[in-house]
């Protein structure tokens, strides 16, 4: 909270649905040439660690299929392949009906 703090007294006020993003990665650092204005979803994204950030970035799904606009759908937050979906729901329907 020290840097709010800090931010506040310097720069100004910090705008409403705004968070303070450490451009430095050291959480404890006061410096405001240190710290930018963000929404909290670049700040989660910006990070190099963040699971949100890792999975942003990748450009295939686990099994290798590309994430292209016709091979990717969204649900929620998250972003899924259509091609491996499509595989799951077959082994699915082939079970059933053996079984």
């Amino acid at each position: 909270m020290a840097h709010r703090v800090v931010w506040e007294f310097l720069v100004g006020p910090i705008r409403d649905g705004m968070v303070l993003d450490h451009l430095c990665r050291v959480t404890a650092c006061v410096n405001p040439s240190h710290l930018r204005e963000v929404t909290q979803r670049i700040n989660v994204l910006s990070s190099p660690e963040s699971l949100p950030a890792l999975n942003a970035r990748k450009t295939a799904c686990d099994s290798g299929h590309e994430f292209t606009p016709e091979n990717t759908y969204r649900y929620g937050n998250g972003r899924y392949c259509k091609t491996c979906r499509r595989e799951a729901t077959r082994r699915y329907q082939s079970r059933r009906r053996s079984a």
